[in-house]
């Protein structure tokens, strides 16, 4: 399997803004780490396009792309917060609006490529929906005040990990490089979550071990979601011979 030296360039472009703004932002929280975390985000908008259109091939995986992109608005909106406090909780509210529409967009896509596997939706819908409820009813165990955003979080974290967990089962039933790392891309999504939470809801957690963690993750998420399109197309030539 052939990889193209501008597919492997654009990889290293998108690794590289998310190291830098990763690391600018566990120091400062301002204007200046705001456009860095944009050009970072933007870079994995850019590598999705590139691994579409470079297959010709845009219309199978354009909602993927729309999903990357809302990505881009929800990276915006959150960290908006930090350089307008005034509106946090608007800009927090419209983060997770964001991500959710998001994740919405990579359910329609993996959902429609592929047969309906009966068993894998209804699996990964039960796993979801106890997820949300988990998050729901445990936020004193967890240490956690979620104050406002106690149902919307419970909402996302179910839609997060009803797809994660489909396309972890998908990856199992399907093994390939793509479904491997979209699956793996997903689960570093959610890993970042995880973390994220600690940092907004969780008591003197804002620390930047935890930011570092948090970004990188995601980061890593979001790439190999959009990379795994370049290899998704390797693999359908390949197939169709």
């Amino acid at each position: 399997m052939e990889i193209s030296y501008k597919f492997m360039v654009m990889v290293a472009a998108c690794v590289a803004s998310a190291a830098f703004f990763t690391i600018r932002r566990s120091r400062n929280k301002d204007v200046i780490s705001l456009i860095l975390k944009v050009v970072a985000s933007m870079c994995f908008v850019m590598l999705g396009f590139y691994c579409s259109l470079s297959a010709d091939n845009f219309d199978n995986t354009g909602v993927v792309i729309i999903g990357l992109i809302f990505g881009m608005l929800g990276d915006i909106f959150l960290d908006l917060k930090y350089v307008d406090s005034a509106n946090s909780t608007a800009y927090t509210s419209a983060g997770f609006l964001s991500f959710i529409f998001g994740h919405i967009f990579y359910i329609t896509f993996i959902m429609a490529d592929y047969p309906m596997l009966t068993a894998g939706v209804n699996i990964s819908l039960v796993i979801g929906v106890a997820g949300a409820i988990l998050i729901y009813v445990t936020p004193k165990m967890l240490k956690l005040d979620y104050g406002r955003f106690r149902l919307l979080s419970a909402l996302y974290a179910g839609i997060l990990i009803y797809i994660t967990a489909y396309a972890g089962f998908k990856a199992f039933m399907d093994t390939s490089t793509f479904t491997v790392m979209f699956f793996i891309g997903l689960l570093c999504f959610l890993a970042s979550d995880l973390i994220l939470s600690q940092i907004y809801f969780g008591k003197d957690k804002d620390t930047p071990l935890l930011g570092i963690l948090n970004h990188s993750l995601y980061y890593i998420g979001q790439i190999l979601i959009a990379a795994s399109l370049y290899f998704y197309f390797l693999e359908m030539v390949t197939t169709n011979g």
